[in-house]
């Protein structure tokens, strides 16, 4: 997993939704 880390707030937001799909669609598969 490579985590980009920036100043933008709008990257970070993006980032953590796109980690919670992620997440749930590992949830879903288990």
């Amino acid at each position: 997993v490579v985590i980009y880390t920036t100043g933008s707030q709008a990257t970070m937001d993006e980032r953590n939704r796109q980690i919670a799909e992620i997440g749930a669609s590992l949830i879903k598969h288990w």
